[in-house]
């Protein structure tokens, strides 16, 4: 489906930008002595391009009599007069016109419409012809410029491949020139000569599959390419029953651009979330299977899993690479036959089996390509997992978007937050936040900083570069006279409970961070790892109480060691970590279960007498 860009006479449509000499000459040869005739017969020549592809043109209000319009036009000629009566190539065109657009934060043109033969040289003003006709002008000149403008989006593959959706349009025939075109980087070509309904039926799917669409629901905001190319990649994927994965960093946003899919994919079942991390393998199983009563302890009642109640719809499986080894197995034939069934035995009479209609949509921050190679990750699941890929951009290839991100969140927390005012970015809070890189959490990174900021001055609309400084990045107070840093114990408990939501990894704290948390909420932290670790230690223990010390990690981290050695390093590097003063290692040498296991207290041990490092 087209999505609309803009309004105009009640009707909302995307724009394409047309590079045609012919049809972009009516700006050439507007207000030129003599050539008045040319540039009403380039008006013309417009209205019927404008009728054949649907296109409501920039410069033509009454839309040109086009009925059921596919998307607005913009229009330039990619030249320029050189001389009096000459004309030369000005391939950067189509690039100033979207530079413009992005300074003025406006979306992008959705498509490029680009022709192949261009007219150049010395212009005949009795005849109306020019001197050259450069044969493959558009592909030769102006595509290339194009894809050096543009193909630094990381959001698309290639080089040679152009972020911005060109497609060439041209009266030679398709057959011997899609070939030429695909390979210089174009999606496609519509031949000039295309009956009405093709064309428009085409330049329709090129626009669905490929077009810089923001998002009609405004939820998903941006206009930056990478994002856009986002979105298109999230349309194609969404078509049909095949798995999905998301690929992107924490807080990029998959979960949304997961609803996204959803939203395009035309189902009608409900649309479910599961969120795999820090979950049990019993756990994790029951919620996505469902249990019949008794089918473990704490199943008192019969329940569906999520994989039942999305039926008909889709189901969202966050952070993928974290389901468990059992569940990966269990999760092969339900993805390939679309069967599953309940954890634990039913009722007589009740079938054991259950057939779905699921799209399954899966996401994960980790390299789950490197899980699978490494055996942390069933690669036959993977293949089963991955039958679609959607790459989503962190903020920093999104630095053109904080604008419009910005005033959306502000928007948000002034309403859910009942401020009374409308907060907004002086021009210094902007320009500070385009100098961040937003490495540890992106979007979510955002939305916190912002949410301080309000928090801090809720009465007053005005947000300064100050109140978003780097100084804030972590919650730290700008240096005192002293050079102490000061954290608030509100914000400590906020990275606290991202730590253990596992939307922040221990190992990535700064030392900013992991000393602010240890000096302003003295113990908890260190009470809090070791009683969770008291319950790894019970969870890992056999039927014969020796204790899996991979297990254990695997149940305390959620990370899969290869060997009790390499496991045994990680929980040494927990006990003697410098970040808590060892606080871990001296909680835990109060606990009677941890110490009454004669591996661990040896850990203990030599943790608080901080060794060579290595257990």
């Amino acid at each position: 489906m087209p999505i609309p860009e803009g309004t105009r006479n009640g009707i909302s449509l995307p724009r394409v930008l047309v590079v045609d000499d012919e049809l972009g000459a009516v700006e050439l040869f507007k207000g030129r002595d003599g050539l008045s005739r040319w540039e009403e017969a380039a008006r013309k020549r417009r209205v019927r391009f404008c009728q054949q592809f649907g296109l409501i043109s920039d410069d033509d209000d009454e839309g040109a009599g086009v009925t059921k319009p596919v998307a607005y036009a913009s229009f330039v000629s990619g030249l320029c007069w050189s001389t009096s009566f000459g004309v030369t190539a000005d391939p950067e065109a189509a690039i100033r016109y979207f530079r413009t657009r992005e300074e003025r934060e406006e979306p992008p043109p959705a498509l490029v419409l680009l022709d192949l033969q261009f007219n150049l040289g010395a212009f005949d003003e009795s005849n109306g012809s020019f001197q050259l006709k450069n044969l493959n002008y558009g592909t030769d000149v102006i595509l290339p410029k194009l894809i050096k403008a543009f193909a630094e989006d990381k959001s698309v593959p290639g080089s040679s491949w152009c972020a911005i959706p060109v497609v060439i349009v041209s009266s030679l025939p398709k057959e011997a020139l899609d070939p030429i075109i695909r390979e210089r980087g174009a999606r496609g070509m519509i031949g000039k000569d295309t009956r009405p309904e093709e064309a428009r039926r085409l330049l329709r799917g090129y626009l669905e599959d490929h077009g810089l669409l923001p998002d009609e629901r405004g939820i998903l905001v941006g206009y930056s390419l990478a994002f856009l190319n986002c979105l298109a990649s999230a349309r194609r994927v969404a078509r049909g029953d095949g798995n999905v994965l998301l690929l992107g960093e924490s807080g990029a946003g998959k979960e949304g651009l997961a609803r996204y899919i959803h939203d395009h994919s035309g189902r009608l079942g409900p649309y479910k979330v599961f969120h795999a991390a820090g979950r049990p393998e019993e756990l994790q199983a029951g919620e996505l299977f469902g249990h019949w009563k008794e089918a473990y302890t704490g199943a008192d009642s019969d329940r569906p899993g999520l994989i039942e109640e999305a039926n008909g719809g889709t189901l969202f499986v966050d952070e993928v690479a974290d389901v468990g080894a059992g569940v990966q197995n269990l999760l092969l034939r339900p993805l390939q036959e679309k069967v599953a069934e309940r954890m634990g035995r039913p009722p007589a009479g009740r079938p054991a089996e259950y057939r779905f209609d699921v799209k399954f949509l899966f996401a994960t921050n980790k390299d789950i390509g490197s899980l699978a190679e490494g055996g942390q990750f069933r690669a036959d699941l993977l293949s089963r997992v991955q039958q679609g890929t959607v790459l989503v951009p962190p903020l920093r290839e999104r630095i053109c978007d904080l604008g419009l991100l910005s005033r959306h969140i502000l928007g948000k927390l002034d309403k859910s937050l009942q401020t009374g005012t409308q907060h907004f970015l002086d021009s210094q809070a902007r320009e500070e936040l385009t100098r961040r890189n937003f490495a540890r959490s992106n979007i979510r990174e955002l939305e916190n900083l912002l949410r301080d900021a309000v928090h801090a001055h809720r009465i007053e609309p005005r947000l300064t570069a100050a109140d978003v400084s780097v100084a804030n990045q972590i919650g730290l107070a700008p240096q005192g006279p002293s050079g102490a840093n000061s954290f608030r114990s509100t914000q400590a408990h906020d990275l606290l409970f991202a730590l253990i939501k596992g939307e922040r990894q221990w190992e990535s704290l700064s030392v900013l961070e992991a000393k602010a948390i240890s000096s302003e909420l003295p113990g908890f932290p260190a009470q809090l790892l070791v009683r969770l670790l008291e319950i790894a230690l019970q969870a890992s223990r056999s039927q014969q109480e020796t204790v899996s010390w991979v297990r254990l990690v695997r149940q305390f981290w959620g990370i899969h060691p290869t060997t009790p050695q390499q496991a045994k390093r990680e929980i040494y590097r927990l006990l003697a970590a410098e970040w808590i003063e060892r606080r871990v290692a001296q909680a835990a040498s109060e606990s009677p279960l941890l110490m009454s296991e004669s591996k661990m207290r040896a850990l203990i041990v030599a943790a608080l007498q901080k060794g060579s490092g290595d257990a």
